[in-house]
C-alpha cells in the first residue's frame, strides 16, 4: 500500500480560516476578561491611583509653595500702558515703582513697562524699560499719554534708533537724554542682493564724527549725508550715538548695506561662529564691562537681509525675501533686537522706500508703530511656572507607566513559555498580538481618561485653558504608540525582570532628558529629536503646558495645530512612528534569539518579497535528496534500517498521522543532536521514544512541535509538513510539556475552554468538547477551581487534557508522570490508555515500568541515531536474555543444600545459562528458552522445592529495562558535548 500521508483537510471537514481565526479572538478575549475580572484591584491601582497621583502631587506641591511665599510678600498692583500719565516732567519713566502714581482706584500707574529689582513685576523687554508704543518712523501721531509732542527745534534731533515716542526736545535734545539714549537704541545695518548689477543703488556706513553734548546744533543735516543714491538711498538716516572711552560721544549715520561676497547664508553661519569665539574671550570678571563689550561684538551683526529676484522700479514690480536670523546665542545677546522686532523693522522701512522709489517726487511716509494694550500686574507669586515645571516632570508619568506594565506582561508570557505553549496549540501569532493591543489600549484609554478628569476637576491650566481636542488627540496617538513600543523593547528581553526595570528606566530617562532638552531647544528641537517617540509626546506636553501658563501666547487650540507648528510636527511624527515601530517590531521578534520557537534568517523580508514576486514551490518530501551518511546509521539495528525502507518506499499505512524522514538537526556549535530520524508511527497507538539524556529524543520532539527547525529532512503531522504548514500542524497536535504552563489566576474549566477556542472548537460544541476532557481526566469537580488550588497530581491532569482537548491527531507527552506519587501515576496511566483510542501519542519517558504499560511500540536512542524500534515484545526476545529463575532459602538450608541444590537447579538449565546473582539467601539466574522448558521447570521445582531447602522461587521474563541497558551502553550513555 502506498502510505503517503495526505493532509486531513483532504479528508475531513475543517473549520475554515475565518472561523478559526474568529474563534482564537473569543478565546484571547474570554482570557484577558477573565484576568481582568481577578486583578480588578491591581488594575484599579494602575489605572486610576497613579494618573491621579500625579495630577494630585503637582497641585499640592504648586499650592503650597504659592501660600507659602505669598504670605512673605506685600501685594502691590501696577497698570503698566495706562490712560493715565506715569512719567516724571522730562516724560521719561520712572525707575522706582514707590514713586509712580495712582490712578483713579488707587493702583500705581506707569506708561513703560519697568524692570523690577524683586520677581513677578514687570515685563521688561530692553536694559531697564520698555515703551509702551513702538514706531519704525518718525512722523508718528501723538496721542497722549503714550506719545508727546516732543517739540525739537531741530527735525533731526528725532532720528534716534530707540524706536519709542521721544521725550520733549528729542533723544538729543538734553544732556539727560544723551545718558539714558544709550541704553535703547538699536544699531541696524542689512545685508542685500542685487538681481541686476547696479540697480539697487547704494547707502554706505559712514565714519563717525564727534558730536558735544553741549551743542546740539552741530547735528549734521541729512543732506550732507554722502553715499545715497538710489533705491537703497531711500531708506531713511538714522543715527546711533557710541560712548567712547573718554566719555565723548560720536554719532554713525545708519542704517547702512553690504552686498557679501559669499551666499548670505554662508555670511550668516561664518559671522555667528567668530562672534561667539570673541565673546568667549572676553573678560568675565566685571559684569557691566562684559555687557558693553558684548553689545560692541553684536553690533558687527547684520539685523536682516533683503533677498530680491525681481527688482524692476520702472514698472513697480519687486519680488523679494526678507531673513531675520533666529540663532538664540546671538538674539539673547544684551540688546540685540528680537526676530520679531527686526522683521517688522525691515518691512516698514522696506514699503517707504518702494514707495519714494515709484513716486521721487512725492512727500509721502507710511507710518508703522505698535502700542501696547493697558494691563494690570501685581507682584503676587505666580505659580504657574510651579505647575509648568511639575507638569513637565509628572505628567508624561501620568500616561506614561503603562509602559513597563505592557512590556512586563509580554515578556512574562514569554518567560513562563506560555505564548509558545499557544502557539503549540494553534494559536496564530497576529491575533496574539491583535488581542493584546486592544487590552492595552483599553487600558491605556481609561488611564488617560482618569488622568483628563483629574486634571480638569483640580482646574490646571494645561487641561482648562487648552482646547480639549489638542491633548485628547495627543493621547490618542501616545496610547498606539506606547503599545507598538512594548511590542519593541518585548523583542529584547526574555527575563521579565530585566524587562520591567529596563522599561521603568527607558521611561525616567526619556522625561529627564527632555526637561533638560527643553532648556536647550527654546526653539523647535531638530528633527532627529523626534526619531525617539517618547521625546516628541513629552516635548509636545512641555509646550502644551507652556502655552497655557504663558501671557505672551494662547493656549493651544485645534485651529493651531497645523503643519510647521512643533506639536504638530510632533504628533506628525507619533504617526510615522507607529508605523516605523511596527514594522521593526515585527522584525526582529522574527529574528531575534529565542529560547524558545523558530527564528527567521536576518534576510527574510528580502526573501519574501522574491516569493511574492516569483511565487514559491510548496515543500513536500520529493525536494529532498534521501542519501544518507553511513557514518550515521552504522549503529542502527536490522529493524531500524528495515523501517526506513518501509517509510523511503511508501509502504505504510496511509493513516499514519507521523511520519519522519532523514530528520537531521545540527546546532550551530556543530553538535548533530538527531542524525537520521525515519520512521513512521501508526494511529491509535502509543509510540514511545527512550533515551538517555542528550540522545536526540526532545530535540526531535522539538522539530514536531514546531521549537526548532531541522537542519535537514521532512516530517509530516496529520498529513502536514513541519516544514511549511505549521498552522495546520498545531491545529492537529496536542502537546504535554514536561512542566506544567498553566495560568495561576484561571480556573481549570477556564483553562480548556481556552484551549477548545484556540484549537477551533465551535462555539455551540465548546462546552461538550470541556465536559469530555475534565471527565477523561477525572477533573469533573474541579472545573471552578483556580490553578494555584491545585495538587501536582490535579495540575498534571490538567495539563494531559489540554493536550487532549481538540481532537487532535497526535498528542505528545513529555515525561507525564515525572515526581509524581505511585497511585497518581496509575490514575494518569490510565487516561493515556484510554486517550489512544483515535488518536497516536508519543510519549518521552524515564521510566521503564511506564514504557512497558502504555506503549505500543517503542523506539530507542542514543546520540542522535534511532539504535532500534519494535513492539516491546519483539524488542525483549531480540536483546533480551531470554527467563530469569530466582530462588531464596534460609541462610541455614542454603549452607546445608548448596552443593546439592545448586547441582540441582543447574541441572535443569540449558547449558548455556549463567548466575547473575549469588547472595546468602538467594541466588538468580539468567537463561535462553528452549521448547518445553518453562513447563519442566514449573513442573520440576514446584514438585521438589521442599525436598531441596527451596523457600521460594520466581520466573520472569527480561524486562525492557535489562533492554535498554544492553542498547545502551556506558560509552552511550554519555551526552555528546
Amino acid at each position: 500500500m502506498n502510505g503517503r500521508a495526505t493532509p486531513l483537510a483532504q479528508r475531513e471537514s475543517t473549520l475554515t480560516y475565518r472561523k478559526l481565526v474568529t474563534c482564537q479572538l473569543r478565546a484571547l478575549f474570554h482570557k484577558s476578561v477573565a484576568f481582568q475580572r481577578r486583578q480588578v484591584f491591581v488594575n484599579v491601582c494602575c489605572i486610576s491611583l497613579c494618573p491621579i497621583m500625579m495630577v494630585v502631587v503637582a497641585g499640592i506641591l504648586g499650592f503650597v509653595l504659592t501660600n507659602l511665599i505669598n504670605s512673605l510678600i506685600v501685594v502691590q498692583e501696577v497698570v503698566y500702558c495706562s490712560n493715565y500719565n506715569g512719567t516724571f516732567t522730562l516724560g521719561l519713566p520712572l525707575a522706582d515703582r514707590s514713586s509712580l502714581p495712582l490712578d483713579s482706584l488707587g493702583r500705581k500707574i506707569s506708561n513703560y513697562f519697568i524692570a523690577p529689582s524683586d520677581s513677578g513685576m514687570g515685563r521688561p523687554l530692553g536694559s531697564t524699560t520698555s515703551s509702551c508704543a513702538n514706531w519704525f518712523e518718525n512722523y508718528y501721531p501723538y496721542k497722549y499719554p503714550y506719545e508727546k509732542n516732543p517739540n525739537a527745534a531741530n527735525p533731526l534731533f528725532l532720528r534716534d534708533l530707540s524706536f519709542r515716542p521721544d521725550p520733549p526736545f528729542g533723544w538729543f535734545g538734553l544732556p539727560v537724554y544723551n545718558l539714558t539714549l544709550p541704553a535703547v537704541q538699536t544699531f541696524p545695518w542689512f545685508l542685500y542682493n542685487e538681481p541686476t548689477d547696479g540697480v539697487m543703488g547704494n547707502k554706505l556706513q559712514n565714519s563717525p564724527f564727534n558730536y558735544p553734548i553741549v551743542n546740539a546744533s552741530l547735528v549734521p543735516s541729512e543732506g550732507n549725508e554722502p553715499n545715497k543714491t538710489g533705491f537703497l538711498g531711500n531708506f531713511p538716516t538714522y543715527f546711533f550715538m557710541d560712548k567712547k572711552d573718554d566719555n565723548s560721544y560720536v554719532l554713525q549715520r545708519l542704517p547702512f548695506f553690504i552686498k557679501p561676497e559669499t551666499t548670505i547664508n554662508t555670511y550668516y553661519s561664518n559671522k555667528i561662529n567668530d562672534l561667539l569665539e570673541q565673546i568667549a574671550l572676553l573678560n568675565k570678571t566685571i559684569f557691566q564691562n562684559f555687557v558693553t563689550k558684548v553689545d560692541k561684538i553684536t553690533r558687527q551683526m547684520p539685523q536682516g537681509a533683503f533677498i530680491f529676484n525681481n527688482f524692476d522700479a520702472s514698472n513697480n514690480q519687486y519680488a523679494y525675501t526678507l531673513q531675520t536670523g533666529s540663532d538664540k546665542r546671538i538674539t539673547r545677546s544684551t540688546k540685540y533686537p528680537s526676530e520679531g522686532f527686526r522683521r517688522l523693522m525691515q518691512q516698514s522701512w522696506l514699503a517707504n522706500a518702494i514707495a519714494k522709489t515709484y513716486m521721487p517726487n512725492a512727500n509721502i511716509s507710511i507710518n508703522h508703530g505698535l502700542r501696547t494694550m493697558p494691563v494690570v500686574i501685581n507682584n503676587r507669586f505666580d505659580a504657574r511656572p510651579i505647575y509648568r515645571v511639575l507638569g513637565n516632570i509628572l505628567f508624561p508619568f501620568g500616561v506614561s507607566f503603562l509602559l513597563p506594565v505592557f512590556v512586563l506582561t509580554l515578556v512574562k508570557e514569554k518567560e513562563d513559555r506560555i505564548l509558545i505553549m499557544m502557539q503549540m496549540n494553534g494559536l496564530r501569532t497576529w491575533t496574539y498580538y491583535l488581542m493584546h493591543y486592544a487590552f492595552f489600549y483599553l487600558m491605556h484609554f481609561l488611564a488617560s481618561t482618569v488622568f483628563i478628569i483629574a486634571g480638569v476637576v483640580a482646574r490646571l491650566d494645561f487641561f482648562v485653558k487648552t482646547d480639549p481636542g489638542v491633548y485628547i488627540l495627543l493621547f490618542f496617538l501616545w496610547g498606539h504608540v506606547q503599545i507598538i513600543i512594548a511590542f519593541l523593547l518585548s523583542c529584547f528581553f526574555n527575563k521579565s525582570r530585566n524587562a520591567l526595570i529596563v522599561s521603568f528606566l527607558i521611561v525616567i530617562a526619556s522625561v529627564l532628558i527632555n526637561i533638560v532638552a527643553g532648556t536647550l531647544f527654546t526653539d523647535k528641537p531638530p528633527l532627529p529629536y523626534l526619531f525617539w517617540a517618547p521625546f516628541a509626546f513629552y516635548r509636545s506636553i512641555n509646550r502644551i503646558a507652556l502655552a497655557s501658563s504663558s501671557d505672551s501666547m494662547p493656549p493651544y487650540s485645534m485651529s493651531k495645530v497645523i503643519p510647521g507648528d512643533e506639536v504638530s510636527n510632533a504628533m506628525i511624527a507619533l504617526v510615522v512612528e507607529i508605523f516605523v515601530y511596527a514594522l521593526l517590531a515585527t522584525y526582529l521578534s522574527a529574528v531575534l534569539p529565542s529560547e524558545y520557537g523558530v527564528r527567521k534568517k536576518w534576510y527574510f523580508p528580502i526573501s519574501f518579497i522574491g516569493k511574492l514576486l516569483f511565487g514559491e514551490k510548496e515543500s513536500n518530501q520529493d525536494d529532498y535528496n534521501w542519501d544518507v551518511n553511513d557514518a550515521d546509521i552504522e549503529k542502527e539495528d536490522d529493524d531500524v534500517k528495515m523501517e526506513r525502507e518501509r517509510v523511503h518506499s511508501d509502504h505504510y499505512n496511509a493513516d499514519c498521522p507521523l511520519v519522519l524522514k532523514n530528520l537531521r538537526k545540527v546546532y550551530p556549535n556543530g553538535k548533530i543532536a538527531v542524525k537520521t530520524a525515519t520512521y513512521a508511527v501508526d494511529p491509535s497507538s502509543c509510540f514511545g521514544l527512550l533515551g538517555p539524556n542528550g540522545s536526540g529524543k526532545t530535540t526531535t520532539i522539538s522539530i514536531l512541535s514546531g521549537l526548532y527547525k531541522p537542519t535537514s529532512g521532512f516530517a509530516t503531522l496529520a498529513g502536514y509538513s513541519v516544514l511549511s504548514q505549521m498552522d495546520d500542524v498545531y491545529r492537529n497536535m496536542g502537546v504535554c510539556p514536561q512542566h506544567d504552563i498553566l495560568w495561576d489566576d484561571l480556573t481549570v474549566g477556564e483553562h480548556l475552554y481556552f484551549y477548545a477556542r484556540l484549537k477551533g472548537v465551535e462555539k455551540e460544541k465548546e462546552k461538550d468538547a470541556v465536559q469530555k476532557a475534565l471527565k477523561s481526566v477525572s477533573l469533573g469537580s474541579f472545573e471552578d477551581r483556580q490553578s494555584k488550588g491545585l495538587s501536582g497530581g490535579e495540575k498534571r491532569r490538567l495539563s494531559i487534557a489540554i493536550a487532549l482537548i481538540g481532537g487532535g491527531k497526535v498528542v505528545f507527552l513529555d515525561e507525564p508522570t515525572t515526581g509524581l506519587d505511585p497511585e497518581v501515576r496509575r490514575i494518569i496511566w490510565n487516561i493515556i490508555n484510554e486517550a489512544k483510542i483515535g488518536r497516536t501519542i508519543i510519549l518521552t519517558t524515564h521510566s521503564m515500568e511506564e514504557a512497558e504499560v502504555l506503549c505500543n511500540r517503542i523506539g530507542i536512542m542514543a546520540k542522535g541515531t534511532l539504535r532500534c524500534i519494535g513492539s516491546l515484545l519483539h524488542l525483549k526476545k531480540k536483546y533480551g536474555s531470554g527467563f530469569k529463575l530466582t530462588i531464596s532459602a534460609t541462610h541455614e538450608n542454603m549452607q546445608k543444600a548448596t552443593a546439592y541444590y545448586f547441582c540441582y537447579i543447574e541441572s535443569l538449565l540449558p547449558k548455556d545459562h549463567k548466575r547473575i546473582d549469588s547472595f546468602a539467601t538467594n541466588t538468580s539466574y539468567e537463561f535462553s528458552v528452549e521448547k518445553g522448558l518453562i513447563p519442566r521447570l514449573f513442573k520440576e521445582i514446584e514438585f521438589n522445592k521442599h525436598n531441596h531447602g527451596i523457600e521460594d522461587w520466581g520466573l520472569s521474563q527480561t524486562t525492557l529495562e535489562e533492554v535498554f541497558l544492553r542498547i545502551i551502553g556506558d560509552t552511550d550513555a554519555e551526552a555528546e558535548g
